[in-house]
């Protein structure tokens, strides 16, 4: 294994923006300020709890990756901000056999980075699941919306291709958060309904 070439790529693709320090202060303030008020409205308690945590921390880690650091999206020298309004396009690049390493790598990254984020908002939705589905890949699509809003401020890249993988990306991960849901009713419905057969054997004797 060529070590020398996987530490390239990472300082390649974990490379700082300037204003690094500034964002991971003010998102760990944002973050602190989140608990805060969870804690103080009775939010932290139970498996519910556990999610609302989830999300805090999904969203910090979400928000540094994505404004702290480059993470490879740098635009052609000389061009300085670079915005992508033609949809799909990126798909193609990563499909084709001309792809680089680095189209597949940014549309796989790009979804896999809002999976937890739509995990842990199917737990914490109402509803039925289609829904939770739905919305929790609205809520991904916003926040990542917002996100390529503010990186058109900066030396990135903004792709309009970046908020529908996110989207995507969110709305698979509510999907595997549904399906825990799924299975966890269906354990307890057979354990409901294993205690009512014991409850009638012992009445019944």
């Amino acid at each position: 294994m060529d070590w020398r070439r996987i530490e390239d790529i990472l300082r390649e693709w974990l490379t700082p923006m300037p204003r690094a320090g500034t964002v991971v202060l003010l998102v760990a303030a944002l973050a602190l300020t989140f608990l805060a008020f969870a804690a103080w409205r009775g939010w932290l308690q139970g498996l519910r709890g556990v999610m609302w945590l989830g999300l805090g921390a999904t969203v910090s880690a979400i928000l540094i990756a994505t404004l702290a650091f480059r993470l490879g999206d740098a635009p052609p020298p000389g061009r300085g901000r670079e915005v992508i309004l033609e949809p799909f396009e990126g798909f193609r690049r990563a499909a084709s056999l001309d792809g680089t390493r680095a189209d597949a790598a940014n549309f796989y990254g790009n979804i896999l980075l809002f999976i937890p984020l739509g995990f842990v908002l199917a737990f914490l939705f109402y509803g039925w699941l289609v829904g939770r589905i739905a919305t929790a890949a609205m809520v991904g699509a916003a926040m990542s919306g917002g996100i390529e809003l503010s990186q058109t401020t900066m030396d990135r890249v903004s792709d309009i291709n970046d908020i529908i993988l996110n989207g995507s990306g969110t709305a698979l991960g509510a999907c595997l958060g549904c399906g825990v849901l799924i299975v966890s009713r269906i354990w307890k419905a057979i354990g409901r309904r294993v205690d009512a057969d014991s409850e009638a054997r012992v009445t019944r004797v």
